[in-house]
């Protein structure tokens, strides 16, 4: 990769851009698609996909589906009817959703580490009812969760543990990658992550009966022969471009997981220097995809509020995303039909201070250097304003 970028306010940074194969190193499978004329239905490229994430995570079973929401949607279909899903509130929106959608699913907001912003497991456990029919985990960012802890808990209480890995195709613990974990894994393609299909999205699981069940649901509901519907169903393939795309970036994953925690590397290194910002803690042990690096700010310590930087750091054409705020318990939808019992204050703090900076494989030295600079410039900016307004 070339590093001798020299950016300028006239040169935008973006907050992600995805990292994509060289276009005639795919020519050839693009056009065996099109001359085959399947563009979907669990067509060879797909199959290959499967195979080859079953390989890379671990997972013995691994089915392709249109999207993470989908496959989430899925998963969670097999839950009985009438029970709650734990999850936390401090994840993308459609982490929820996939409950909410689910006829008889209750999503039951969970706070969340304040270290690591994955979820609690102390207040997951107070949390658990005797409703309670599963765990929905998050590996936030592409920080595993605590793993073990949430196993315990479900094994205490007999419940299933299911993980949205939407960001975490890469991420580790140990030696262990993550994948095998759980009931089932649910990781995203789409164009944000680290392998950017467009879109698309994969369920891993060593679970048998749920792989029967993920592929009676997945086209439209047909059981796998096709003759007959017992299950809500979805249009959930991906498609024979997504797959080709996905099997030419999946060989790649480590070199881009690498560069990621380079740059954040790079960022924790330069960033340090600042007053009044935290980062995200990777525990000991565990890799972190960095599907997004992500900062807090103490405005009080920093001199402004989060929305104070980003709007400095867009007027310098740097692009960054309050990832995730408003958490989703604020959100209208979810506050008014699944109103939480007791406060959030760990969410709700982090929220309200998160910022994501600009992350991709392909950004150069100079442009984190400049993002760096930035943040301290109009961090060091505010701070002498309100030095000036103090002095007078």
């Amino acid at each position: 990769m070339s590093h001798d970028y020299r950016g300028t306010q006239s040169d935008p940074i973006p907050l992600t851009r995805p990292s994509l194969p060289p276009l005639d190193e795919m020519l050839e499978d693009f056009h065996t698609v099109f001359d085959s004329g399947r563009l979907t239905n669990f067509g060879p490229y797909a199959t290959r996909l499967e195979a080859l994430v079953s390989q890379t995570v671990g997972a013995r079973r691994v089915v392709s589906v249109a999207n993470a929401t989908t496959g989430l949607m899925m998963v969670l279909n097999t839950l009985p009817p009438g029970t709650e899903v734990l999850l936390p509130s401090f994840t993308f929106l459609p982490t929820a959703q996939a409950v909410a959608w689910n006829p008889g699913l209750t999503p039951v907001f969970v706070d969340i580490d304040r270290n690591t912003y994955n979820i609690d497991p102390d207040d997951l456990r107070r949390k658990v009812s005797s409703n309670t029919s599963a765990i929905l985990g998050v590996h936030v960012f592409g920080v595993p969760c605590d793993i073990d802890a949430l196993d315990r808990i479900a094994r205490d209480h007999g419940l299933r543990v299911f993980f949205d890995s939407a960001h975490a195709l890469g991420s580790r613990i140990g030696e262990d990658a993550i994948g095998a974990f759980g009931t089932a894994e649910v990781f995203s393609l789409s164009a944000t992550k680290v392998v950017a299909c467009g879109e698309g999205g994969v369920v891993a699981t060593n679970d048998d009966t749920l792989h029967r069940g993920l592929l009676n649901r997945r086209n439209y509901g047909f059981s796998i022969d096709a003759t007959d519907s017992a299950n809500l169903g979805l249009n959930g393939k991906i498609t024979e471009l997504s797959a080709v795309l996905g099997l030419h970036l999946l060989g790649g994953l480590q070199d881009r997981v690498s560069r990621r925690n380079q740059i954040a590397a790079a960022y924790r290194s330069g960033l340090s220097r600042v007053r009044g910002l935290r980062f995200q803690s990777v525990p000991d042990g565990s890799v972190s995809t960095y599907k997004d690096f992500t900062i807090e700010i103490d405005p009080k310590e920093f001199g402004m509020t989060r929305d104070g930087l980003r709007a400095g750091l867009a007027a310098l054409g740097i692009e960054t995303a309050p990832y995730f705020s408003p958490p989703i318990h604020r959100m209208t939808y979810f506050r008014e039909r699944f109103p939480v019992a007791e406060p959030l204050p760990t969410t709700d703090q982090v929220s309200g201070r998160i910022l994501s900076l600009p992350m991709f494989e392909d950004m150069t030295d100079s442009q984190v250097e400049r993002v760096i600079e930035s943040v301290e410039a109009v961090g060091a900016g505010a701070i002498n304003r309100l030095g000036k307004r103090s002095a007078g």
